[in-house]
């Protein structure tokens, strides 16, 4: 059976029209994905400084623990 004209042109308008809409959202989504994606690149340099600060303050701290610590070593000695 041979669908009559109208149906398929109907057919035709209601995909041309997902299509559209789909290309709508993904367009409105591409700024929000590259949004997050700076957000995570933020996010892993702040956690890399944060963690070679703490690795540096151990590291001083190892090497050089009698000038760092001298007031802890104070308090401790008054007790």
């Amino acid at each position: 059976m041979v669908k009559p004209l109208t149906h398929q042109l109907f057919e035709f308008e209601m995909q041309k029209m997902m299509r559209t809409r789909i290309l709508i959202v993904v367009f409105l989504a591409m700024p929000l994905l590259q949004g997050c994606t700076v957000l995570a690149i933020a996010d892993f340099a702040a956690s890399t400084v944060i963690y070679g600060v703490k690795t540096v303050v151990n590291v001083v701290d190892a090497v050089t623990p009698d000038i760092i610590n001298r007031d802890k070593d104070k308090n401790k000695k008054k007790d």
